[in-house]
């Protein structure tokens, strides 16, 4: 996001995230439990998006393997479907026999709730996005984040804050930041307190409050001159 600013130079401009499509009732229920877990169970890692090599969905398989031959209690969880027949067939086969990966398929509405709910960490590997909805999501839940160095994703995850963000492409990385999570878990609860802390900066409200506040600005930059309407 800073970077694109960057590229504009002097002209003015601010980088506003979709909101969260949460309701007050949803974001009590996603705050009031504990992340990571503490209970003995495995540790759930999200992928959710379309199953496809571009979002980076073997990434996290290979991701999810490595942890679990490492003997990291670990889940890798599907929430997607393939873009075609052909990918769907490559991911069923990427996953087949290996119990410790679980395709849900597309969620949405209170499903898709229940699963931010129940996980502790969101890994959305993509080589190619923007800003992607399920980081927004995530974050508002108070789940921490894996992603690369994409589109605008700096613009909303701060890395070592509440989340972590890893170079395109470097699954070395990708596994050695994870992995350290599981070794400083004071550390993963920090970063969802966090996410947590900020989930109202993602709220529909405030995304309107902060475009309102940009275009009072410009109209105001207009009327005392410092700048020239339709530029």
């Amino acid at each position: 996001g800073h970077d694109i600013q960057r590229r504009l130079g002097g002209t003015k401009s601010i980088v506003v995230p979709n909101p969260h499509t949460f309701s007050e009732k949803e974001i009590q229920y996603l705050h009031n439990r504990k992340v990571p877990c503490d209970d003995g169970r495995p540790a759930k890692l999200l992928f959710i998006g379309r199953l496809s090599n571009e979002k980076g969905v073997f990434d996290f398989i290979r991701l999810v393997e490595a942890l679990n031959m490492n003997g990291y209690m670990v889940e890798g969880i599907f929430a997607g479907t393939a873009p075609d027949a052909k990918g769907q067939r490559a991911f069923d086969s990427s996953i087949k026999n290996k119990p410790f990966l679980k395709a849900l398929g597309q969620v949405a509405g209170n499903s898709k709730v229940e699963v931010f709910h129940q996980t502790d960490l969101l890994v959305f590997p993509s080589y190619k996005e923007i800003l992607p909805v399920s980081v927004i999501e995530a974050l508002a839940a108070g789940v921490p984040v894996v992603v690369y160095d994409v589109g605008v994703v700096d613009s909303i995850v701060t890395h070592g804050v509440n989340g972590l963000v890893v170079t395109r492409g470097d699954e070395q990385a990708l596994y050695d930041n994870v992995q350290a999570l599981f070794e400083d878990r004071a550390h993963w609860a920090r970063l969802s307190a966090n996410a947590k802390a900020a989930s109202t900066a993602l709220s529909s409200e405030e995304i309107v409050r902060q475009m309102m506040a940009f275009y009072g600005s410009i109209l105001a930059d207009i009327k005392t001159g410092r700048l020239v309407e339709g530029r």
